[in-house]
């Protein structure tokens, strides 16, 4: 049992890193706030294959890290942009968990499009905040929140592909959280 939670805190650690190196490596950013970006993918797929606590582990390391890097740093709005990494490991990772591991693909679309959504939800309102803040035009805000939306689909369908394929492949390979003790 000892083994296997270092190797899963291990894990979380290396998936938070790699979420910002895909971050920072293969953004393409449209404006100020519209970027796509595989930033996500480390993180769902840690909390697809070790379940909730990992994921979301994983997910508060990165989005800590992605706040102090980022161009902007530390705000008042820090910690609702740190809930979204999360939300993409943790609920990706309960919702895992409530359909017992099993890989198939509308599993996976659920595991993918729910905490993609709640994401995406989260930055738009620290986005939104923001702009209170710091007295953004509204009507910029609105269009820029629709636009992030879309582009979270488009990165969901990008995202349920690659973790099909990867979740299936690997769990007979990897330590996850669907193997039994021994």
């Amino acid at each position: 049992m000892e083994k296997r939670r270092v190797f899963q805190f291990a894990l979380a650690a290396v998936m938070a890193a790699l979420a910002g190196v895909l971050d920072a490596f293969t953004s393409i950013r449209i404006g100020t706030h519209i970027k796509f970006t595989l930033y996500g993918l480390p993180l769902l797929f840690t909390g697809i294959m070790y379940g909730p606590f990992i994921g979301f582990l994983a997910g508060l390391v990165a989005g800590i890290i992605a706040q102090l890097f980022s161009p902007y740093g530390l705000t008042l709005t820090t910690p609702i942009w740190v809930i979204a990494p999360v939300l993409w490991g943790g609920i990706s990772g309960f919702i895992s968990y409530l359909l017992k591991h099993k890989y198939t693909l509308p599993n996976i679309i659920v595991m993918v499009v729910v905490p993609s959504i709640l994401a995406t939800s989260m930055n738009s309102l620290a986005i939104y905040l923001d702009a209170l803040i710091m007295k953004y035009p509204s009507q910029q805000t609105w269009i820029s929140i629709l636009i992030r939306l879309g582009t979270a689909s488009v990165l969901s369908i990008f995202y349920i592909a690659i973790l099909y394929v990867c979740c299936n492949r690997l769990k007979g390979i990897l330590w996850t959280s669907s193997k039994k003790e021994k």
